[in-house]
């Protein structure tokens, strides 16, 4: 760590030459608090409850895998209304990929006193995501001491990772700005200067300050004072995020992931004998798509959902005679065990990444395993079938709503790129609200809300 803390030290000092120095251009916790509080003070922000001093992130890469990566924050409370959430931090973290972060901060009082974080007031617990996922994943808090009205609060939290899977780099996205006003934002990305350079998707209008120092490159990306915005919109395009982002990946290529993962999926289904439960499931059956219908069937009814993510098991399926044994599984699990019971009937098929929802998708021109959090299955041949086994509702052959227009990573050898995952027509499975606000000059408002459903004549 020492080397990358001197690292940071070296591009926060490159890139205040662009801007006039400022107490939060100082490194952590080292600017005095009495100019901190006057210079914060200073500092506009409108009708928001805090204002941002400085959103920083460094991202550090190395050849083996390993990562450093720093997030560095400076806001000052305006309003009692921002104390609670202000107050708080809550980090997420996962044994399979990181080392236990490590948090300090500091708060400067309006007086200038200086509040420490106690790290014994850190408390760490289960990170549960929901009653069917049992998982390994923790969550550090801590409450901040000394927060009030016209404080300053600094943190850093530093992680140290690594990749599990050789080869596949890593990926995050840095966003600029947020819904209040934020007056300095750094971005640094660095690493070896002898290995491929990271790959960038950059929508701000910033553009990088790159450097070298002691074999090291370094992007620097530095924005001044962004508005916080008003309106964030809901339901955009998946390629369409809300507010500008620098994206970057250490990945070599959709071609080399998926070959690794196809062969992760080939390890776990190799050795595995499943003739009695596949001749059971499928019977007289010989038609591909009532094959499929009815190994998926035969899923449903012997294995329920649930995800136990410990370890590695965060990215490996389980083989699927483990999976039958255990009764339960969850999307990798199933996934690989369909594509296990259709390669043994003859039928090529692929187990599938892919990010599920309704939110920003993958980013195709960025390859890494880190946004994908759904698996489902491929069925090859002249009329490609797409099957989720974790959903009940959904036939052979038709994906659920969340799971339709994503781009998917199919794990095999002769995948080059992402496809897109099929769409239903939007006039045969069609679902919209309208919602008419009257508000009069007294007295209570009026909601009237129009939902209109349709659906196609075979499934109506």
């Amino acid at each position: 760590m020492r080397a990358f803390r001197l690292a940071a030290l070296f591009v926060v000092a490159a890139a205040t030459a662009a801007f006039a120095r400022d107490p939060w251009d100082a490194p952590a916790f080292s600017a005095d608090p009495a100019a901190l509080i006057a210079a914060a003070e200073k500092v506009p922000a409108g009708d928001a409850a805090l204002v941002v001093l400085l959103d920083e992130g460094h991202f550090s890469f190395e050849a083996d895998g390993r990562t450093h990566n720093m997030w560095r924050h400076m806001m000052r409370v305006v309003d009692e209304s921002a104390i609670d959430d202000a107050g708080t931090l809550a980090v997420p973290w996962a044994p399979w990929y990181h080392e236990r972060p490590v948090i300090a901060a500091r708060i400067v009082a309006r007086d200038g006193t200086v509040h420490i974080l106690d790290p014994k007031a850190v408390t760490e617990a289960p990170d549960f995501d929901a009653v069917d996922i049992f998982s390994d994943n923790r969550l550090l808090r801590a409450p901040l001491p000394g927060v009030a009205v016209g404080s300053v609060i600094e943190y850093t939290i530093t992680y140290d990772g690594t990749n599990p899977i050789a080869g596949a780099g890593t990926a995050d996205i840095f966003t600029f700005g947020s819904d209040v006003p934020t007056e300095r934002t750094r971005l640094t990305i660095d690493g070896p200067a002898s290995l491929q350079q990271p790959k960038i998707v950059n929508t701000t209008a910033v553009q990088p300050q790159a450097s070298e120092k002691d074999g090291r490159r370094f992007l620097v990306f530095e924005s001044g004072r962004i508005e916080g915005r008003k309106d964030e919109e809901g339901y955009l395009p998946f390629d369409t995020m809300n507010g500008p982002y620098v994206a970057f990946s250490t990945g070599g290529s959709w071609q080399t992931l998926a070959k690794r993962y196809g062969e992760i999926v080939d390890k776990q289904i190799a050795g595995n004998d499943l003739t009695k439960f596949v001749r059971d499931a499928v019977g007289n059956a010989t038609g591909r798509n009532e094959i499929v219908a009815r190994a998926l069937a035969a899923i449903e009814k012997n294995v329920r959902y649930a995800g136990v993510e410990v370890g590695e098991s965060s990215i490996v399926p389980r083989p699927p005679r483990t999976v039958l044994g255990n009764k339960y599984g969850d999307c990798k699990d199933k996934a690989t065990l369909l594509v296990a019971m259709l390669r043994q009937l003859g039928i090529p098929a692929h187990v599938a990444l892919l990010r599920t929802g309704i939110d920003f998708d993958v980013i195709p021109d960025l390859p890494g395993l880190g946004r994908f959090n759904h698996a489902i299955v491929l069925v090859e041949g002249d009329s490609p079938m797409w099957v989720d086994p974790t959903d009940e509702f959904a036939r052979a052959g038709e994906l659920p709503s969340e799971d339709q227009g994503r781009l998917a990573l199919v794990a095999g050898e002769t995948t080059t790129a992402l496809v897109r995952t099929p769409e239903t027509p939007s006039a045969s499975n069609r679902y919209a609200e309208t919602r008419v606000y009257t508000l009069p000059e007294e007295g209570k408002a009026r909601v009237a809300e129009i939902v209109e459903t349709s659906q196609g004549a075979e499934d109506a």
